[in-house]
């Protein structure tokens, strides 16, 4: 058991179900509940069961795909609205984080590049040292459940308060539209940020290669 656990988070199957895919599940599962036509979230539960029960598993597949996707929305909405902070040197405002959409942003500085070379710059130096490494990735995925957990357990309060006090005929609907559009948003900022955020990692990788050559040749 032990050696499968390991594996599964080495190959980051266990890092993605408890970060992304777990989060996503609860804001997917909670708003089916919500839209499915039954007189009370009993009966939607007892509706949503009975579905899964007679889905094929190939249909899992790109259920749980959707399920991944939207944790990692949700992760990008509270960065993009600065809910969480992924270090303590982000210290990015609202207006620097949504200057990602500015049609020029490929051209923009890294807003975030302090703290993403120091934290590349951890992972070269310790990257003989499995403990230091695995230590650092185990920190990492605890901090993104934790912070995707409480975005996803926040919107889907949301949805059940919608769905429990508002008595306007399309509210589950528009809520639902709602979150949709904001995560969808996020996810297209998550892109271009990762995109910066590859580019800092090639210049900082270029440049620790370089340093070391140099104390090479010394």
């Amino acid at each position: 058991m032990e050696n499968a656990i390991k594996y599964l988070y080495s190959q980051f199957i266990l890092r993605d179900v408890l970060s992304s895919i777990m989060p996503g599940a609860i804001v997917v599962l909670t708003a089916f509940l919500i839209l499915l036509p039954e007189p009370t979230l009993k009966d939607s539960l007892e509706t949503l069961l009975k579905y899964s029960r007679s889905m094929h598993w190939l249909l899992f597949i790109p259920l749980f795909g959707l399920f991944y996707a939207t944790g990692f929305a949700v992760e990008c909405l509270e960065r993009l609205f600065g809910c969480v902070r992924l270090h303590t040197l982000d210290n990015a405002s609202f207006k620097q984080r949504l200057s990602i959409f500015c049609g020029n942003w490929r051209k923009k500085a890294d807003i975030y590049k302090e703290f993403r070379e120091s934290a590349f710059q951890f992972l070269w130096m310790s990257r003989h040292q499995d403990w230091a490494g695995q230590n650092y990735e185990r920190l990492v995925v605890l901090k993104q459940m934790c912070a995707n957990s409480f975005g996803a357990i926040v919107i889907a309060g949301l949805f059940l308060i919608v769905d429990t006090f508002c008595t306007f005929r399309y509210a589950n609907v528009s809520i639902t539209f709602l979150i949709t559009i904001l995560l969808l948003v996020a996810l297209y900022w998550g892109y271009r940020d990762f995109t910066i955020e590859a580019t800092t990692m090639e210049e900082k990788l270029k440049s620790l290669e370089n340093e070391e050559k140099l104390k090479e040749g010394k």
